[in-house]
């Protein structure tokens, strides 16, 4: 028996409501729809193009529909070239060259669109706003995926922001590359300025861009605000103070872009654009905000270490690593092998190779990894020596209780040996050793045999996502001594139903502190994000399960939340759900997702 996806999201059975105003689904009109569809767009570029991905998607596919779009007049110039709808402007957001503005210009624009659903008689929805759904960490999903997924809309390869680019735009960019002595694919767009807690180093961006022009034959254009400063460097060009489509007719153009964690780099993702992201501030999750595209790596080494500031020797070799795949991308950006997303996340590089890592917080250390670098003999008799030393079942009779050591599990070749054993014996009990010394759960050190080699470190959430994947969940977390702990995962099969399984509670850790559970199925549904976690997320999650009126769910996760971690605010909020839990009602049910 094929055991049950675990993973898949939460999919919405029910008329769905994000603070009163009704949600829009696309899976419940008719293509013929002619209400009345309202779009807040949230207050920076990013914010804006990614929401045009949804309007161009939704107005394609709903001609009728009368769209009423929310936007910032700082990008009134992309707004205006969305076709066929109504644009409201709201009141100008904050912007990092001035204090003036607000930080949340769009409310008033909720009460405006609550009171002209209920004075008007024409269906009307709320089809694009800050309302992801309240899984979205624990699937490791962009704003834009998880936004389109409330709303049933699947993106499939369209998953990037939408950037209208017009002829003016490109005739204005032929000109300036001519003028400038650039050629198109010859030149990087560079992108240093943003939010002071999102700035790299200036002189590091002036040491990329000797290293882009020496190396790669690359001279880079520098688009930012005059506030920057002039970039003295041999073969640099400063586009200051350009319009935002003049920027997209560039990117249009170029062959290569770096940058920051703001608006030009959701431009350039819109234009499949090979780029390096860099990311300073931690108190935003990077693969909630990252630039959506497959042709991304996102240089995140200041999460691992001391520094707050990636090196630019990581940058660099990220770079080198881009340019010389660009073919072949995005497939020459590994997959993880435990919930089998692209590892877009960049934590550090040696030797030449780059360490990457996945949302789920595993890490594959060096470009070994990839799949035409194991040799072919992996599976040849040496190696299932060596398995059958490291993989042992307990008892010479029970074949129902399945053991491993982590450290076979950081070989690649023992990893594969393993899934496949999992998946052809439905085991009733799994237990997988851990030694507790290492943060990471590292394996043995590089041996001389590639097939050998240690190439992937656990974490917790990699581990659980990939045992679940198999339909395994964590029925016990054993804490052996102050060197070794043991994850204990039982299957359904063998007399053990899966919903039997899902009532046994558990204790999982959970960045510093320790989350009881009332099963372990709510551990992969809401919590399986540890390696980025925060205690305010767990708030977090309440606060959107509210939002969405599930209120029962959310008086549940206000529990843990409060028992994690006891605080005025987790206080506050089990109230609300309390509360709320005795007046509403809201039933979250598993389906195919959107």
């Amino acid at each position: 028996m094929e055991p049950e996806d675990l993973l898949k999201p939460l999919f919405p059975q029910q008329n769905l409501f994000w603070n009163g105003l009704p949600l829009f689904h696309v899976n419940k009109a008719p293509d013929s729809f002619s209400g009345r569809l309202y779009f807040v767009m949230g207050q920076g570029l990013g914010d804006h193009v990614n929401g045009f991905r949804i309007l161009y998607e939704i107005r394609a596919r709903f001609p009728q529909a009368n769209c009423l779009v929310y936007a910032d007049r700082r990008w009134e110039e992309l707004v205006t070239r969305m076709s066929g709808v109504g644009v409201r402007w709201y009141p100008r957001a904050l912007d990092p060259r001035s204090a003036t503005g607000t930080n949340n210009p769009y409310a008033l624009a909720h009460d405006e669109i609550k009171r002209e659903i209920q004075e008007n008689s024409v269906q009307s929805f709320l089809a694009y706003d800050h309302f992801p759904m309240p899984d979205r960490h624990a699937r490791g999903e962009t704003t834009l995926e998880a936004t389109a997924r409330t709303i049933g809309l699947n993106l499939g390869d369209k998953a990037r922001p939408f950037l209208p680019i017009v002829d003016l735009d490109s005739m204005w960019a032929e000109n300036f590359l001519k003028v400038q002595g650039l050629e198109e694919g010859k030149f990087a767009v560079l992108a240093p300025f943003s939010w002071p807690n999102k700035m790299w180093p200036r002189e590091r961006f002036s040491f990329l861009i000797d290293t882009l022009r020496e190396k790669y034959g690359l001279r880079s254009v520098l688009v930012a605000y005059p506030e920057v400063g002039p970039f003295n460097n041999v073969g640099a060009v400063m586009a200051y103070d350009l319009t935002i489509g003049q920027i997209g007719g560039l990117l249009a153009r170029a062959g290569l872009y770096v940058g920051l964690d703001s608006g030009p780099s959701h431009m350039a993702a819109a234009l499949d654009l090979p780029m390096v992201v860099i990311f300073i501030e931690r108190n935003t999750i990077p693969f909630e905000v990252r630039a959506m595209t497959p042709w991304a790596l996102h240089v995140v080494e200041g999460f691992e270490g001391n520094s707050r500031d990636p090196s630019l020797g990581t940058v660099e070799e990220a770079i080198a690593y881009l340019w010389s795949h660009k073919k072949n991308l995005p497939a020459e950006i590994p997959r993880c092998p435990a919930c089998l997303r692209i590892a877009h996340y960049v934590i550090g590089a040696k030797e030449g190779m780059l360490d990457f890592m996945c949302a789920c917080g595993l890490k594959i250390t060096g470009n070994t990894f990839l799949e035409e670098s194991l040799p072919s003999s992996q599976t040849n008799s040496s190696l299932g020596e060596s398995i059958s030393r490291n993989l042992w079942d307990e008892g010479i009779h029970n074949t129902l209780i399945r053991r491993y050591s982590i450290s076979s599990l950081c070989s690649l070749s023992y990893f594969k040996e393993a899934e496949k054993d999992l998946g052809t014996h439905p085991y009733e009990t799994v237990k997988i050793i851990i030694d507790t010394r290492t943060e990471t759960l590292k394996g043995f050190e590089q041996s001389s045999d590639l097939a050998l080699r240690s190439n992937i470190e656990w974490a917790q959430d990699a581990l659980v996502l990939w045992m679940a994947r198999l339909g395994y969940l964590p029925h016990a977390v054993e804490i052996r001594d102050d060197r070794h702990s043991v994850w204990v995962f039982s299957g359904a099969e063998n007399n053990k139903t899966l919903k039997t399984l899902r009532s046994s509670r558990v204790t999982i850790p959970w960045a510093g502190r320790f989350l009881k559970l009332s099963s372990a199925e709510d551990y992969v549904r809401w919590y399986s994000f540890s390696k980025w976690g925060r205690p305010s997320d767990l708030v977090g999650i309440v606060k959107s399960l509210v939002s969405l009126g599930y209120h029962r769910e959310a008086c549940s996760v206000a529990w843990v939340s409060f028992r994690s971690v006891p605080s005025f605010r987790s206080l506050r909020w089990l109230l609300k759900t309390i509360y709320f839990s005795l007046f509403g009602q809201g039933v979250l049910s598993t389906g195919t997702g959107a």
